[in-house]
């Protein structure tokens, strides 16, 4: 049997931390593209002063920035957009759904 049922509001923090998770795991692949790109940029260009480990170094540099970067700006958007939504819900009765309820 199908229940129709409302989403009156999102808890703003557990949206946040939601998307800060998910934005994280984004920023991983990014950030290990962006690695194996700054990596091998300069072995090919054979840049002077950066030697393998300072290339590895600076590889694992970039994917920690762009992992805690992505998750801040993941947590600050999910907050304002549970918060927009919470408001936006009280004007429209909130986002109907069906659900299977079974006993």
């Amino acid at each position: 049997m199908l229940k129709k049922t409302y989403i009156k509001r999102f808890g703003i923090i557990s949206v946040a931390k939601f998307t800060a998770v998910l934005a994280a795991m984004y920023g991983v692949v990014i950030g290990l593209l962006a690695a194996v790109g700054a990596g091998g940029k300069t072995a090919w260009l054979g840049a002077p002063g950066y030697g393998a480990i300072g290339t590895i170094g600076f590889s694992v540099g970039v994917v920690v920035l762009v992992v805690l970067a992505m998750a801040l700006l993941g947590f600050v958007t999910g907050a304002v957009l549970a918060f927009i939504y919470n408001i936006a819900s009280r004007a429209t009765g909130g986002i109907e759904i069906d659900l299977d309820v079974t006993e």
